[in-house]
């Protein structure tokens, strides 16, 4: 059986160090339920509603490369899968991404683009 877990958690916007924090307690939680497969928010690092394309860039990540993304990796090697949705950084461009980990690594990301 595989146990599915649906995180409502409310990011801050624009605050990273807040948000790497809720999403670590949420997967401490999730680890001590015996979820196997997770679901964080839409811009779990970031929050949602930004001022300025700077507080999008600080609050951006590169997949793969970020602090939450080494939560997403560190939760997931142990036979979890972790969907999240992030800020992602790409050079010089930002999206609106749902990325998920398994195994320790990325796996794949879906970009809103509309």
């Amino acid at each position: 059986m595989v146990t599915l877990g649906l995180a409502q958690i409310r990011p801050h916007i624009a605050s990273v160090r807040e948000n790497l924090e809720l999403i670590e307690n949420t997967l401490e939680q999730a680890a001590g339920r015996g979820i196997d497969v997770l679901v964080l928010p839409e811009l779990v690092n970031s929050g949602y509603a930004f001022k300025s394309k700077e507080e999008v860039a600080a609050s951006a990540e590169t997949v793969g490369q970020g602090a939450a993304s080494a939560l997403f990796k560190d939760w997931s090697r142990v036979g979890r899968l972790i969907v999240a949705g992030i800020c992602e950084r790409i050079e010089d461009r930002f999206y609106n991404s749902a990325v998920a980990f398994a195994k320790g690594e990325h796996i794949t990301t879906y970009r809103k683009i509309h």
